[in-house]
């Protein structure tokens, strides 16, 4: 299921077909018996700080500069010949740089996207940074199990097994499922008011 808050009964059911059909978009395999595969082929990297640190050490040898601690402040100027911004060290004000670059992507939200282009952001640019909508929800951090318990489910239960389990490949899932049933994303569904989605992740 396709979990994004309060907002999950206003997406699009195209989006939610390319997440599971589009080769270049999709996140699980589609399964006809059971929507999800039992075990989707997701990849995690348990030391994330080692590989972006062997990345940035190749980068290094090939003479380019990586930045870190600082804020992209404005962007003075865009054409065919490349950018020119100010950054600055983080909550340094006062420290101004100006820089000059051969391209720019902005990976940040929408609308701090739109604030840094501001004037030299263009028309069609605009229009889809400008019609990102953003919505309140309520985050809570706990370690209250009996909730977690109650709500979801947190352990292996042989009775939500889908019956007459036939091929291999789910076979194989079943068993996994028996040994290793450690989710780590919940989301919990209200009867009364279906719209209403609660997710939850166990860290």
């Amino acid at each position: 299921m396709l979990t994004l808050g309060n907002q999950t009964p206003y997406v699009s059911s195209a989006i939610l077909e390319r997440l599971f059909l589009d080769p270049n978009m999709k996140l699980w395999d589609y399964s006809d018996k059971t929507l999800l595969p039992n075990l989707p082929k997701m990849f995690t990297f348990p030391k994330l700080g080692d590989f972006y640190a062997a990345w940035a050490n190749n980068l290094h040898k090939q003479g380019i500069k990586i930045r870190t601690s600082h804020e992209l402040v404005s962007i003075l100027s865009r054409s065919s010949s490349g950018v020119v911004v100010q950054t600055r060290p983080t909550g340094a004000e006062g420290n101004e740089v100006t820089d000059s670059y051969d391209e720019l992507v902005l990976a940040v939200l929408a609308d701090d996207a739109k604030r840094l282009l501001g004037e030299k952001a263009r028309f069609l640019e605009k229009w889809v940074l400008g019609s990102a909508k953003f919505f309140e929800d309520i985050t809570v951090t706990h370690n209250d199990l009996e909730y977690f318990e109650k709500y979801y489910e947190t352990t292996f239960r042989e009775e939500l097994v889908m019956k007459d389990v036939r091929e291999r490949e789910q076979k194989e899932q079943v068993e996994f499922a028996r040994r290793e049933f450690k989710p780590m994303y919940y989301t919990h569904s209200y009867q009364k008011d279906p719209k209403r989605i609660e997710m939850s992740f166990d860290w």
